[in-house]
């Protein structure tokens, strides 16, 4: 699979048939960069473009067969990578582990229907990371993007400790 691939396979399995910019909505990701996406996956064999039916100047991208593969492929590795990292855990701590996942997806911000994240949180990334003990650190390499805050500049390395 491309590098850049999975947002864009794991979007159109999750919504079927879409435009570049519904898909993008889906994903966080702008419609250009959807389109060469979508391009190299195209080349690849694993997406197609089908005119829409409803709107016969507008194209949709769907998955192909070879697509779908990647895709089970991709989340049989996925669920197996987690079930052996979750295998040393106590019981009941997986269990209420995947419980609290579950809530996550269906509840939480990129569930269906909830609102997305705008723009500018989009384009500021990560602030700080959170390590597995629960402390913090800055992202690596530092941050040169610069968003707007309440009408004010701000950069993510500015607001540093």
């Amino acid at each position: 699979m491309l590098r850049s691939s999975p947002p864009v396979l794991s979007g159109l399995a999750r919504t079927g048939p879409c435009s570049a910019a519904d898909l993008g909505r889906e994903v966080g990701l702008d419609r250009t960069t959807v389109t060469r996406r979508a391009d190299r996956l195209e080349r690849a064999g694993l997406v197609e473009r089908r005119p829409d039916p409803a709107d016969g100047r507008a194209t949709l991208l769907a998955l192909t067969d070879d697509g779908r593969t990647v895709i089970a492929a991709t989340r049989q590795r996925l669920a197996t990578g987690i079930e052996h990292a979750l295998a040393a855990w106590p019981e009941a701590d997986a269990r209420d582990f995947a419980r609290l996942l579950r809530r996550f997806v269906d509840e939480g911000p990129f569930a269906a229907g909830h609102d997305r994240p705008s723009r500018a949180v989009r384009a500021a990334g990560p602030v700080r990371a959170v390590r597995a003990d629960g402390s913090t650190s800055w992202p690596r390499g530092g941050s040169s993007r610069r968003v707007r805050c309440r009408g004010r500049r701000f950069s993510p390395s500015c607001a540093r400790p």
